[in-house]
């Protein structure tokens, strides 16, 4: 019997990769310009209405789709409401992946560092996340180096358990001195051990341990006291 008391919040990146790409696209000057003018911002994306999607659904990249495959079944097991899907975008900012968006090209990596920290503190990306994780039991963040700068979790408030899948990086000194941040590296070492690309490994494994939560849905609440024996166990599974 799972425990209705579990909600778990998944946040993943854009990607590059999009369901339409028209010459027209949103860039990021329109979106500095929705600061300084909704209306001519507002205008721009009914340009695009007629590829307007989800967000689920404009990103095709290979991570994403592990990750939403990954998000589909924590929904299975819990019920709907008990999983929220978010996704960084460089040029939206925090999103659910439920929110309609036109198709743009921006990327945090692309960004310098200093550029990236500005724009990313303008979106207000690191305090919404740190609002809303209070609310879940249980976090999944799986963000590539610039997209966990832009996130910056030493800035999160909150103290439930937070498990990070990630690359090896500058921006990993984000992640100490927290006791509640779980960290998992998906690098050129664990690519090997899995046999799967490093570009899209954070979503494989996240979807892998899912998968694993699938076929035993009790160990959800171990994987909420004890984040890291119990993703090491479930992985060693698939």
């Amino acid at each position: 019997m799972i425990s209705d008391h579990i909600k778990i919040m998944v946040i993943s990146s854009c990607s590059g990769t999009k369901a339409y790409s028209p010459s027209h696209q949103l860039n990021l000057t329109d979106f500095a310009n929705r600061f300084d003018s909704l209306e001519q911002f507002n205008c721009r994306q009914k340009e695009l209405y007629d590829y307007r999607l989800p967000a689920a659904e404009m990103y095709q990249g290979l991570h994403h789709q592990n990750v939403l495959e990954g998000f589909k079944r924590l929904s299975r097991i819990l019920g709907p409401d008990k999983v929220s899907f978010y996704i960084i975008s460089a040029g939206y900012g925090l999103i659910n992946a439920s929110e309609q968006i036109v198709p743009y090209n921006c990327s945090f990596s692309d960004m310098k560092a200093k550029e990236l920290d500005w724009w990313a503190s303008r979106l207000d990306i690191s305090d919404k996340i740190s609002q809303m994780q209070t609310s879940y039991t249980l976090s999944f963040v799986l963000l590539g180096e610039n997209y966990l700068r832009a996130a910056r979790p030493d800035k999160w408030e909150g103290d439930n358990p937070v498990i990070f899948f990630c690359s090896r990086g500058k921006s990993l000194r984000f992640l100490k001195r927290r006791s509640n941040y779980y960290t998992f590296m998906a690098g050129n070492h664990e690519a090997k051990k899995y046999q799967y690309g490093t570009m899209s490994l954070k979503g494989y494994l996240f979807n892998r341990l899912a998968k694993e939560l699938e076929k035993l849905p009790q160990e959800l609440e171990n994987l909420v006291k004890n984040p890291s024996l119990t993703v090491e166990k479930l992985l060693s599974n698939g």
